[in-house]
Order: structure tokens, then sequence, then C-alpha cells
């Protein structure tokens, strides 16, 4: 499910104007695994994801949240988007660090969308980045690398950086 109106209701509201409507909707698809896309949440919100149930969140860009705070706040996993916009002011370490901490403070899973104002020299190498700091924390995970143990590849600057900024 995408709903990223939901976020424009205040915490206080959701037991009245979301949950029901979510749990209509969750009950008329499926009887399965429930998954939502809800941009924009702030971390009073995050323990209804809880409450309905999900199986998986995509916070998509939610800037008053970061991959600590949904960690904290539920018990879902959720996967952590590093979007095409953020791209030109990174570099190639910051984003490992990115992908790296992200890990690190509980994301499921990271991912990326490649859009057109990417397709350029300069982010090329920024994706590959992407894509080996992906693999390598995957392959850690794989061989029992605790989240700490993945957190220690983040650089001085990537730990004062993210998600503060």
């Amino acid at each position: 499910m995408c709903d990223d109106v939901a976020s424009m209701f205040g915490p206080w509201q959701w037991d009245e104007f979301v949950m029901p409507y979510w749990e209509q909707y969750f009950s008329g698809i499926t009887t399965g695994r429930r998954s939502a896309h809800v941009e924009d949440l702030r971390k009073e919100h995050l323990p209804f994801l809880d409450k309905i149930g999900l199986w998986n969140y995509d916070p998509s860009v939610s800037a008053k949240i970061n991959p600590r705070l949904i960690r904290d706040g539920c018990h879902v996993p959720f996967g952590w988007r590093l979007v095409s916009f953020h791209y030109p002011n990174m570099t190639a370490q910051e984003v490992r660090d990115w992908v790296f901490q992200a890990a690190a403070d509980g994301a499921s899973s990271v991912f990326t969308y490649i859009s057109a104002m990417m397709c350029d020299t300069a982010t090329v190498p920024k994706v590959r980045a992407f894509i080996e700091a992906a693999k390598e924390a995957t392959r850690m995970f794989e061989a029992g690398a605790t989240t700490a143990d993945v957190g220690r590849n983040v650089s001085e600057a990537g730990r004062r950086k993210f998600w503060a900024g």
C-alpha cells in the first residue's frame, strides 16, 4: 500500500482517521503479509506500524525520521532509500558511509533508484560505491557480523554526518 496522505494526520488522529481505513484496505486485499510505503512520517507515528501488523515498511523520503528512530520506534523491518537528489552533494565515500550507517542503525535493506539526473560521469562511481557497500554489508551479515561490526565501516566523518545532516 502507498499512502503518503496518512502522514498529514497527527499521531493523535490515527486511531480514528487512518487505522480503520488501513485495516479495511489490508483486509480486503490480503490475508498474508502487509507492507506499506508511507512518506513523511514522524517518530510518534511509528508505533502504529506495529499496531496494523506491517511485515515491511518503506519510509520513502521522510526527513523527520531516520533508521535509528524507526528501529527504536517500531519492530517493523524497513528499507532505507538513498534518494537520487542526494547524490550530487555526496562523495563516493559518503555514499559508502550512508549504506553502512543505515545497515548498522537497523535498516533491513537499503535501496536507490536510478533517475535521469544521475546519468552522468560524476554519479556513476557513487552508484558503484552504493552497490559495493551494500554487497559488503550483506556479505558481513551472512558471515555472522553484528550491526556494530558493519558500523565500523563508517568513516569518522560519516559518523558525524548521518543522520544529523
